[in-house]
This record gives C-alpha cells, sequence and structure tokens, in this order.
C-alpha cells in the first residue's frame, strides 16, 4: 500500500505546535495579590526589628502573581528581555518606597526588578498590567483596595495576639465580601510556633475578586497551632 504524505500540511502543524510549545509556559489561571507583614519576613530571615525596614503597622506589597491552578506552578521569567527600567516608575516611586519597599535592606530597586522579571513579564497580555509602569500602580491600588491591617482589625486580630487559623479566615472574608484568600505563615524550626506571614488575594484575569480554593491552597499554616501576629 502507497502511502501519501502531505508535507506542506505536516510543516503546518509542527510550526503551530512549536508555537503552542512556546506560548503555553506562559499561560496563567488567575492572579495572586501578595501583602506581607513586614515583622513575620524580618523573623524569618533571622532580623531583628532594628535591621529591618518596618513601616508602622502596614501590610506591604510583595507582588502580583500570574499564577496557574494548583498541582501546576508558575509560569515565571516569561521574557528576560523586558527589564526593569526604574525611570519608568518615576511618578509613582514615592509611593513604591513605603508600600512596595525592601524589608530587608534599601535596595529597593533590586526587589522590584526581581518581582518584574520573575512574575510582572508574565502578566503582559493583560491590559491592565501590560507595562512597568501599569503593573506597579496596580500593586498600590490594590494595597489601597485591600488594607489588609484594617480587615484583620476590624475582625479583632491585631498584632502582638496570637489567633486560630479559623479566626483570622472569618475576618478576612468579612473584609473581602466573603471571598477566601490563601492564609501563610511562617513557622519556626522547633516546628512549634508559627506567625502570620503573607495574605494572598486571588483575582481572576479581569481583576475580579475569587475564592482561592480551587485555584491554590487556602494556606500552609499548621491548623493545629495558633497563629502569633507579630508586634
Amino acid at each position: 500500500m502507497d502511502f501519501y504524505i502531505d508535507w506542506k500540511l505536516c510543516f503546518i502543524v509542527l510550526g503551530a505546535l512549536a508555537q503552542f510549545s512556546i506560548a503555553a509556559p506562559n499561560d496563567y489561571d488567575f492572579l495572586l495579590f501578595a501583602q506581607q507583614w513586614p515583622m513575620t519576613t524580618c523573623i524569618q530571615n533571622g532580623r531583628q526589628r532594628n535591621n529591618c525596614n518596618i513601616p508602622h503597622n502596614d501590610w506591604t506589597v510583595h507582588g502580583i502573581w500570574p499564577s496557574k491552578n494548583v498541582p501546576e506552578r508558575g509560569p515565571e521569567d516569561c521574557d528576560n528581555s523586558n527589564r526593569l527600567r526604574v525611570q519608568n516608575l518615576a511618578n509613582i516611586r514615592p509611593q513604591l518606597e513605603t508600600r512596595w519597599l525592601n524589608v530587608l535592606n534599601n535596595n529597593a530597586e533590586g526587589f522590584w526588578s526581581w518581582e518584574w522579571k520573575n512574575h510582572g513579564t508574565c502578566s503582559l497580555d493583560l491590559p491592565a498590567l501590560n507595562s512597568q509602569n501599569k503593573y506597579f500602580s496596580q500593586g498600590l491600588t490594590w494595597n489601597n483596595d485591600y488594607v489588609i491591617g484594617t480587615i484583620l482589625n476590624n475582625g479583632n486580630i491585631r498584632p502582638g495576639g496570637i489567633y486560630t487559623l479559623q479566626n483570622i479566615q472569618r475576618a478576612l472574608r468579612a473584609g473581602l465580601n466573603n471571598v477566601t484568600p490563601q492564609v501563610s505563615c511562617f513557622r519556626d524550626k522547633s516546628g512549634t510556633r508559627q506567625f502570620l506571614h503573607e495574605i494572598r488575594i486571588c483575582l481572576s484575569k479581569s481583576l475580579q475578586l475569587i475564592n482561592c480554593a480551587g485555584h491554590v491552597s487556602e494556606t500552609n499554616c499548621n491548623r493545629r497551632l495558633d497563629i502569633e501576629y507579630p508586634a
């Protein structure tokens, strides 16, 4: 039996597959907006308070992370040729230096460059995030819209206290239109103490709040241990 191979069709199919293989690593399902409690970041890195940049009772921006549904991870480093140019942030730099700061040292530009390289370059398909200035401006906007310290305080969760995960989640849901975010803890080497570290809000590609459940794990905290909210 003779076989006829349509080489033109083969090249078209191979070309389409090649394009898919390049684009696929940049695909993602939702956005994680991560805010951190600076005191816990300081503790995590074995620092004393006076050796860290700790704004007064403020949760600061960690990043906006395009993410795939569990169990997949990423994407990251989607366009290494698109390096951060800090002059593009000149009009928002004063706000970034107080609300998207580097907790561990004064190299804020290095922190911004890292977040842009690893995550910002993966969000360029969204009109609201398709430039360096838009990406960082959106982080400042969400930091102002979702004021974690105020939300927790309204739920009687305050720095210096010790709380159950259930109570922390209840306070967050009450302040986020009944949407459940991801709660991240740092656990010390003994495994007997854990500290409230990050609150990560899930948003759709249309920038609407969504439940993190079903997209990412709701927490890495040990549910059997109370959670310290260090002052």
